[in-house]
């Protein structure tokens, strides 16, 4: 009977999870730039950090920027001996995004997701726990467990917020959740408040312009809009301010296609992006085309005049988000060629006097003109 009892004492104080991965600025550090952290600040936290230490936590600092000097900033407050490292997703490899660098450590360390947790400001970090880089979903579900704090929050993580993670940390390990994650969004409205069915599409929605992010939730269903409004206060507000509805924009006039590039007319993007293989690929059928539900405005008013969908603009806003990561890749991993023009002045074309590399040239003025479609289309969602 003792040793039972004993083993169940055991079992008692393993955590639920076994590992915590926190953002430094703006989530364990209020603000941004490598503010050191306050005497205050690294008493509230030693608190806590001791607590799931001796749980035997794994507490890891995951940055997306230089991790020697997050370690100055620990040790200067006295607190680096409670984390087991600090990560970064950038260095000394650099991954598209901290889920990718988690992703990583799934496939190559046997982390599982169910047993972390990621605690970031950052939507886009967030983010990719739930979708790869095409916004497409995580073929096996999120990476971990989340939770999210208002974008560059001038806060950090409150005491509150601090208290509901010793909760998850202390809870029941395989506590009939078959593995699910959670996921929860901590932000301010009226009080604080707390999110506790944080999403990919309600990522999206808190990165959207204001006037943006009203549109498309009234475009939406009554259905998928009581999802999202219903544990988010301040969504809700903003429908109710706006009305019972908003009115979608007219439909541009139908203009004849444009005739062939002169500069590139192979080429299926503005005529001008000049490589071996093609620097945007098209963003094919499938992968994550048309799952996120996200309709604009102008979706709303296509659907409710017969066969008129196709004069209107249709936007799914992961492929637009998809596209101008492929588009900032481009640029990333290109040599820009400055542009010149040619006898006739009508093609900018570029320069021959540049060395172009065998895999990728892009001239800058057709990619200036592709970034301006991809800006013209985010103007109508």
């Amino acid at each position: 009977m003792g040793s039972s009892g004993s083993q169940e004492g055991a079992a008692a104080c393993q955590p639920a999870l076994k590992r915590l991965l926190i953002d430094y600025d703006s989530t364990l550090n209020p603000g941004q730039g490598n503010l050191p952290l306050t005497s205050e600040r690294a008493k509230l936290l030693e608190a806590y950090l001791t607590k799931w230490q001796k749980l035997g936590l794994e507490i890891f600092v995951l940055t997306s920027s230089n991790p020697e000097k997050k370690e100055k900033a620990l040790e200067a407050a006295g607190i680096r001996g409670l984390f087991t490292d600090v990560l970064s997703s950038t260095m000394p490899r650099r991954f598209p995004t901290k889920g990718d660098f988690i992703a990583k450590r799934i496939r190559e360390d046997g982390w599982i997701p169910s047993e972390q947790l990621l605690a970031d400001d950052s939507i886009e970090a967030v983010q990719s726990i739930f979708q790869d880089a095409d916004a497409a979903p995580r073929a096996a579900g999120p990476l971990a467990h989340t939770w999210r704090l208002p974008q560059h929050s001038s806060t950090g993580l409150l005491e509150e917020d601090l208290r509901l993670l010793d909760a998850k940390v202390a809870g029941s390990p395989g506590s009939g959740d078959g593995g699910a994650t959670t996921h929860c969004y901590s932000f301010q409205h009226d009080g604080q408040q707390v999110d506790a069915s944080d999403s990919a599409e309600k990522c999206m929605l808190d990165s959207l312009p204001l006037d943006t992010r009203i549109q498309v939730l009234k475009a939406n269903s009554p259905e998928r809009r009581q999802e999202w409004i219903a544990s988010r206060p301040d969504f809700a507000a903003l429908c109710a301010a706006a009305g019972p509805e908003v009115e979608a924009p007219a439909a541009p006039a139908k203009q004849a296609a444009p005739p062939p590039s002169r500069c590139n007319p192979a080429s299926g993007v503005a005529g001008g992006i000049v490589a071996k293989r093609s620097a945007l690929p098209a963003k094919g059928a499938g992968k994550g085309a048309g799952k996120s539900g996200f309709f604009p405005p102008s979706r709303a008013a296509a659907t409710t005049g017969a066969a008129s969908s196709t004069s209107r603009a249709e936007i799914d806003l992961h492929r637009l988000e998809a596209l101008t990561k492929r588009l900032e890749a481009a640029a990333a991993a290109a040599v820009l060629v400055p542009p010149t023009s040619t006898a006739n002045g009508d093609c900018p074309r570029p320069s021959t006097a540049a060395p172009r590399p065998p895999d990728v040239a892009i001239d800058l003025s057709v990619l200036d003109a592709v970034v301006g479609r991809v800006e013209r289309a985010a103007s109508l969602l």
